[in-house]
């Protein structure tokens, strides 16, 4: 009882610690959207008073100086900001990478726990074999004896025949799986890309990447996430911009076309395909928004 209970206080305080680091991370990256936002605001009051300066002091020339005070107060609002942002942006990582480490303490206290309990199934599992052996003689498991005949060359009618593989086999792959990801995140907390070290095991991401790091709901985001969101947005900016030029394109080749063939109406091949092109754009578009859409959880 007094082990249960003090198991239940452990898993209480890392969860308590988790949330902390959460709220923490929400914390520092609220005021950094503020920043953000009075930056902007800033920018865009500096750009409407500078673009309408000159009719308000045709207006009224004594306004010159005030004019010139707003400004100057503006500028000054936008490099404070701006200075509080890059001032900010470290706190920010700070605060993630404390969020990932205690995400990695609450995955790592059940470890010690869970290899007791492979160790002590092993322990039984042994006592149970020798038993059996002293009874019937040697054993081994169906998935040895299966393997073994695979090895063998042995042709089965209906194909190689299945399998149980050992209930302590799939412990220490679970275990090994929990290890794993505790290593992924411990690479994330200290700042560095854990894709190298996840090429070696041969692992899937469901595999490799604990949940708390998966999909566009995860509050840090991995190296490998980032790198999908950003590839997918520039396919959808160079599909656009293709797009965008494509009745140009079009327009100047059948310009250059009348230039040189005056008379000619037959369609050249590099003109069919442009109009190939056109017709097939804004569906190749609208793919590469849903697939940006559908991995980060929002419109494109």
């Amino acid at each position: 009882m007094t082990t249960e209970i003090t198991g239940s206080t452990d898993a209480t305080t890392l969860d308590g610690a988790v949330d902390q680091a959460r709220a923490d991370v929400e914390e520092q990256r609220s005021r950094l959207a503020q920043w953000e936002a009075k930056l902007a605001a800033a920018q865009h009051e500096l750009e409407s008073l500078q673009g309408r300066a000159g009719v308000e002091l045709l207006e009224d020339p004594d306004a010159e100086e005030h004019i010139a005070t707003t400004i100057a107060q503006l500028q000054a609002r936008i490099t404070l900001a701006s200075k509080a942002i890059t001032a900010q942006r470290p706190r920010i990582v700070l605060a993630e990478s404390a969020y990932l480490a205690a995400e990695a303490d609450r995955l790592e206290a059940p470890l010690a726990g869970v290899q007791e309990r492979i160790e002590a199934h092993e322990a039984k599992t042994r006592k149970l074999l020798a038993q059996l052996e002293a009874h019937e003689g040697p054993y081994v498991t169906e998935k040895v004896h299966v393997q073994e005949q695979l090895s063998r060359d042995v042709v089965w009618m209906g194909g190689p025949p299945t399998f149980k593989v050992p209930k302590s086999e799939l412990m220490r792959a679970e275990a090994q799986v929990a290890r794993r990801q505790l290593s992924v995140l411990r690479e994330l907390a200290a700042g560095r890309d854990p894709r190298p070290m996840i090429s070696s095991w041969g692992l899937s991401r469901s595999e490799a990447y604990p949940e708390c790091v998966r999909g566009a709901e995860a509050l840090v985001h991995t190296p490998a996430f980032l790198d999908s969101v950003a590839a997918l947005r520039r396919q959808v900016e160079e599909l656009e911009e293709v797009r965008d030029g494509l009745p140009g394109r079009l327009a100047d080749y059948q310009r250059q076309k009348g230039l040189h063939t005056p008379g000619e109406n037959d369609e050249t091949y590099a003109e069919a395909r442009l109009r190939q092109r056109i017709a097939s754009i804004d569906g190749e578009l609208d793919q590469a928004r849903a697939d940006l859409a559908a991995l980060t959880g929002s419109e494109a």
